[in-house]
């Protein structure tokens, strides 16, 4: 295949390709990201009495696991990723 067969303008249209909006991309993201956040939250909850039963703050804060300091990490960014969505929605509607 011949570098003009690749770039030749049948295949390209007139038309810009339509953006995707950042509200859109984070609202999906939110969505999906449900699933993470459930594994994550099983994560968390598998071994929360420990840190219930723990004498103080520090003993509790050694209670938590590697794991569960990254779980409590994707939950972080699932919050993260629902504002950002709720965001750039606002900031859509007062464009239009």
């Amino acid at each position: 295949m011949s570098e003009e067969e690749i770039n030749s303008p049948d295949d390209q249209s007139d038309e810009p390709p339509v953006p995707i909006s950042k509200a859109v991309l984070f609202f999906v993201l939110s969505i999906l990201w449900v699933f993470p956040s459930i594994g994550a939250g099983w994560l968390i909850g598998a071994d929360f009495r420990s840190w219930l039963a723990a004498k103080s703050v520090m003993a509790a804060l050694s209670a938590v696991k590697f794991e569960q300091w990254l779980a409590l990490l994707l939950l972080c960014l699932h919050l993260v990723f629902v504002i950002l969505a709720l965001r750039f929605r606002s900031r859509e509607r007062r464009i239009i």
